[in-house]
């Protein structure tokens, strides 16, 4: 499957460093084994979960759900600690210091009351 999602690293703002999502489950952290990889001191190895699934109400879009792995330093979305949330694109979020974005390729699209990202035709 074509990758449709990113994560863009962003430092102030800007993007520094992008990660390409599949459908499945992404670590997020310090690790060699994490596709996520930041090399920040204040990212846990493995600090946090993306899980990136097919709606099962409309098959042709992706929920993306983040969740903490019990990191040191917390994962933070809207400057409040999370446990785990659904991602819209757009969306900024941190891992200890380091701020990230997810994004889509042309055609991705959001719709806020089902929280979920459709790939482009």
């Amino acid at each position: 499957m074509a990758s449709y999602l990113y994560l863009d690293l962003l430092v102030n703002g800007a993007a520094v460093h992008r990660f390409e999502l599949q459908v499945g489950r992404q670590k997020v952290g310090r690790s060699a084994e994490c596709p996520v990889r930041l090399l920040d001191t204040t990212v846990s190895s493995v600090h946090a979960l993306l899980t990136v699934i097919e709606n099962p109400l409309h098959p042709h879009f992706l929920d993306v759900l983040l969740t903490d792995m019990n990191s040191t330093n917390g994962t933070w979305k809207d400057g409040q600690r999370i446990a785990q949330v659904r991602l819209m694109l757009g969306d900024t979020f941190r891992c200890g210091d380091a701020e990230l974005m997810l994004n889509g390729a042309d055609g991705a699209m959001t719709t806020q009351t089902e929280f979920a990202v459709r790939p482009g035709e």
